[in-house]
């Protein structure tokens, strides 16, 4: 049974939305909280869908604590946080028609000037254009979604505090809103300013600066993402960009202009990313920070493990094909939404609690939209056309296999980015195995080749040298060249990264990830083969047993996660006399010389380490055997590719012909 805070507005609420939302009240002219989607979630209440009353009920019960005019968030930010909670108040009356929301929703806006912020955020402060669009976005929500039950003297204070902030936008840049509008700034301020002119009525009033804002935003996205969704910048500020991005072109197409979300919808696919990139596993830990416990994601770019849950998969929902949302709405559900909890999320972190997370799981949540599990899609990989994949082995629990692999085939100045040609990272078995470096840049956190200790350049991007699938047996081979992202003074000619994955039967759960580093200087140098673990003190957990083993000609090292058993064999297949050395939070393979090709093999197993073995080789190939998956190192035609047999004994056929599938 809903509870509902006063209690004594239960009874009416929900009746009062339809009356408000459709004869002139506070929907009439709204931005987002349009009365359709307000019926909607009503609909959702009545029907007591579990996605509606858990993520209604959990806004009730935050906010219930929060009555206090002076209400603040010790160590954090007041003003960001009090914009956040004047939107979850006005949202709510915009929802229920409830005036005491309404109030609550202007105290909170009072507050921000009455009791400042220590660091003096105010929406029309001048030196942070971030504050502006933060603070100022709940200026502008709140305005949209509550004037009508304000007064004139309530009205005038929010109006002139956002007229000011829009004067001062137009003043205001920023090295980071250069060059191509890749960096995250342009979508946060440039969204943030949108939505306060729409949600103010003046499209037509500011016409010029509105075309401008959309061109912006427009260059934002095309140059920012590939067609996952994915950036330079990594996932972390992916989220934090998009939550002002995606809001404000669904804003101007509910207003009619449509442009900007039919190309996010048509071009920008985050869904993918999200899906491909985000475990049912937690951010391990066990202190307060708003990593703990939250969604564990692969790294990239600057960003690491995680994606803050602040509304991005969210507010995605709204930007998704129609045909495309079966899968992710499973995804969804599994993950951010009402069934999380069966992966151990408590239900306080349901519907992603931070920033306008679940005003926006509200509103853009596709109720009546079909649910199919992922399992259905015909690939275990996406990539976009900035070289960026994402292999899954399947969606069934916090033990699933994620590996990405970035080929980093195109940058751009003006926005985060690190060196990331042939970066791994890993997840699986509820354990973060590789993760990158963050922003730091110590070229022993990087998940790549270093050549005398450099991990090159970011600036210089790579190229693809060739992207082979065999979708139907699991295995999946790309590869990248870079010379020339290492500086002239190192002398080197030839970087090669190639990879091959080969992911096994979803309920056997094991995989093969095989990489080929082929590197060459004009002088004697040492190569590095680096597999940083990405274990940071603030993330807390992820504990991980280690060893090294040496079995036969070959070295290995094994690490295993302390809760969940599962394990990661890393064994140098070539060349044979390299030994691997540990270092903290880190293990190297070491070689040197001016040339060198150095074969390494990470194999994933539930429970046990594969056994490893040499079927053939000649000067032209060599073929190997990890487990239940064969291989072969192509010499002839630089290449790593799967060796695949006509099954005779098993369902892998490991005795039987080769067959040729180039």
């Amino acid at each position: 049974m809903l509870s509902h805070y006063p209690s004594i507005f239960f009874g009416i609420s929900f009746c009062v939305v339809s009356a408000v939302s459709l004869f002139g009240g506070p929907a009439a002219n709204a931005v987002l909280a349009t009365p359709e989607r307000l019926l909607r979630i009503n609909q959702g209440l009545m029907e007591e869908h579990p996605h509606f009353t858990q993520a209604y009920e959990l806004m009730v019960s935050e906010l219930s604590g929060q009555g206090d005019p002076q209400w603040r968030v010790e160590g954090s930010n007041w003003s960001y946080e009090r914009s956040y909670k004047a939107q979850k108040e006005a949202f709510l009356y915009a929802l229920t028609g409830e005036a005491y929301w309404a109030e609550r929703a202007y105290r909170t806006l009072q507050s921000i000037y009455a009791d400042p912020d220590p660091d003096g955020r105010f929406a029309e402060r001048g030196n942070s254009g971030l504050s502006r669009a933060t603070v100022g976005l709940g200026f502008a929500l709140a305005y949209n979604w509550c004037r009508d039950a304000w007064d004139e003297e309530q009205q005038a204070f929010v109006h002139e505090v956002l007229q000011k902030s829009l004067a001062m936008w137009e003043e205001y840049n920023h090295h980071n809103f250069g060059a191509y509008r890749k960096s995250n700034w342009v979508a946060v301020c440039r969204g943030a300013e949108l939505m306060q002119i729409l949600a103010l009525g003046e499209e037509k009033v500011r016409a010029e600066r509105y075309e401008f804002l959309v061109g912006e935003l427009f260059k934002h996205a095309r140059n920012g993402y590939d067609q996952i969704g994915a950036s330079q910048e990594g996932i972390g500020y992916t989220s934090y960009g998009a939550i002002f991005l995606l809001p404000a072109a669904i804003a101007a197409a509910d207003r009619g202009d449509p442009r900007l979300f039919e190309f996010l919808q048509e071009e920008r696919h985050w869904h993918q990313k999200l899906m491909y990139s985000g475990s049912f596993a937690q951010i391990a830990g066990e202190d307060e920070t708003i990593l703990a416990g939250g969604r564990a994601f692969l790294h990239s770019g600057v960003g690491g493990p995680n994606t803050n849950d602040q509304g991005f998969a969210s507010v995605v929902l709204g930007t998704t094909p129609k045909a495309k949302l079966p899968p992710f709405l499973w995804w969804y559900d599994r993950h951010m939404g009402y069934r999380s909890t069966e992966f151990g999320f408590p239900p306080e972190a349901l519907f992603e609690p931070q920033r306008q997370g679940r005003i926006w799981a509200l509103l853009f949540y596709p109720w009546e939209s079909a649910r199919q599990s992922p399992e259905i899609l015909s690939t275990r990989l996406v990539y976009g056309e900035q070289g960026r994949h994402y292999f899954r082995n399947r969606w069934q629990d916090s033990n699933d296999i994620l590996i990405a692999f970035h080929q980093h085939l195109h940058w751009l100045p003006r926005a985060w980015f690190q060196p990331e040609v042939g970066a791994l990272s890993l997840f699986a078995y509820d354990t973060l195995f590789l993760s990158g470096p963050r922003t730091r840049r110590e070229p022993g956190k990087y998940n790549r080749l270093l050549v005398n200790g450099s991990r090159g350049s970011g600036s210089q991007p790579g190229n693809s040298l060739y992207r082979d699938l065999w979708e139907e047996e699991g295995y999946y081979a790309v590869a990248v060249e870079a010379a020339d992202s290492f500086a002239e003074e190192e002398g080197v000619v030839l970087y090669e990264r190639h990879l091959l994955v080969g992911l096994g039967n979803p309920q056997e759960n094991d995989a093969v990830i095989v990489t080929l580093d082929r590197v060459e200087t004009k002088e004697e140098g040492i190569f590095t083969w680096n597999a940083y673990t990405g274990l940071e003190e603030r993330l807390g957990g992820w504990s991980l047993n280690s060893e090294m083993r040496g079995k036969g000609e070959w070295s290995s090292f094994i690490l295993q996660g302390t809760e969940s058993g599962g394990l990661l064999q890393g064994t140098v297949l070539a060349p044979g006399d390299v030994l691997w050395t540990q270092e903290e939070n880190r293990w190297v393979a070491e070689s040197r010389g001016q040339k060198a090709d150095i074969l390494v093999a990470l194999a994933l197993h539930p429970e046990t380490p594969p056994e490893i073995e040499k079927l053939g080789s000649s000067d032209e190939y060599v073929d190997y055997r990890i487990g239940a998956f064969t291989f072969r190192w192509d010499r002839a035609n630089n290449r790593l590719q799967p060796l695949l047999f006509e099954s005779t004994e098993s369902p892998r056929g490991r005795r039987a012909q080769l067959r040729s599938r180039r």
